[in-house]
């Protein structure tokens, strides 16, 4: 699919074997700054998860109390954010894939973080 300009030459395979040298070696810091960051990802995800089952239960008690004694009328309460997600989840993800991803990204995580 490119042209190569086979013409160029090296002199010595040294240079070639330094440059090898080089790239192996950024290669494995590369490798570890990415090992590094799917571990603190794993822990966060971890920690949200156990944020939001502890929380879970707790928030239908208190709608329950507080808010309405009507189990029936509780449940309309989350009919509409759930139908509206429904509706608007896969215009999103097609959205979100023209988005370049770390832009996408920082968008998407901002926007959640308004909104909680």
């Amino acid at each position: 699919m490119r042209n190569v300009d086979e013409t160029i030459k090296f002199p010595n395979d040294t240079n070639i074997q330094h440059e090898n040298e080089t790239n192996s070696a950024e290669n494995i810091n590369r490798n570890r700054v990415m090992f590094l960051g799917l571990i603190f990802f794993s822990i966060v995800l971890l920690l949200a998860n156990i944020n939001g089952s502890l929380g879970r239960p707790f928030l239908n008690v208190y709608l329950l109390k507080e808010v309405v004694s009507d189990p029936i009328i509780a449940t309309f309460a989350y009919l509409p954010s759930g139908i509206i997600s429904m509706i608007i989840a896969p215009k999103l993800g097609k959205i979100a894939d023209k988005i370049k991803p770390s832009i996408g990204i920082l968008i998407f995580n901002t926007l959640g973080a308004t909104l909680t």
